[in-house]
């Protein structure tokens, strides 16, 4: 999605790798995921915070946990990174396919530019297709919760909530959209049985 929107964009798949990224491309930004293999996101962290070059380097930690205990919130914040818990979907049986509903950020989780859409990669986040048809394209206002998007078994359906009671199914892996209702009270989740 950053890449879209014409940002240069590095990626690394472990935090070994991803520090050594930071010391040499010197970031004007960190997204990471909580959920990392052998490093966590908050150990990854601490050790960006240990170097002096990297202390003001905004931080941003995402994650598909619901909650996070309050004293890892306050660690978190403590070292100068904010949490984002978004919607994400992964394909049952092609682990590089996710679709995701970005937001503008954690404190004003609206949609970007009031218009709701999906965004898929089938390249495990090297790039993205924003998806949007039949989802309101103006004065959306929708907050979709992190376990407010689901995709069934067979990664073709999907559907999400948001908390302003809409519900919206795709039966096309998210090209296009329709709503099943507008008026449902807040949608926290939705699951396939």
């Amino acid at each position: 999605m950053l890449k879209l929107e014409g940002f240069n964009v590095a990626t690394a798949l472990n935090a070994e790798t991803g520090l050594e990224l930071a010391d040499s491309v010197r970031p004007d930004a960190i997204i990471l995921d909580m959920r990392m293999p052998i490093t966590n996101g908050l150990q990854f962290l601490r050790l960006v915070r240990s170097k002096p070059h990297l202390v003001e380097v905004p931080i941003a930690i995402v994650t598909g946990d619901y909650f996070l205990p309050e004293p890892l919130q306050t660690e978190i914040k403590s070292l100068g990174a904010s949490t984002f818990g978004l919607p994400v979907a992964v394909h049952p049986r092609h682990g590089d396919t996710a679709w995701f509903v970005p937001a503008v950020k954690d404190e004003c989780r609206v949609p970007v530019d009031a218009k709701l859409v999906v965004a898929r990669t089938r390249d495990g986040g090297k790039s993205f297709s924003v998806l949007r048809k039949g989802l309101p394209q103006e004065n959306a206002y929708d907050l979709v919760y992190r376990h407010g998007l689901d995709v069934d078994a067979s990664g073709n359906l999907l559907a999400f909530g948001s908390t302003t009671g809409g519900l919206w199914l795709s039966e096309d892996q998210g090209d296009s959209w329709r709503c099943l209702s507008a008026h449902l009270p807040p949608i926290h989740c939705v699951r396939f049985g």
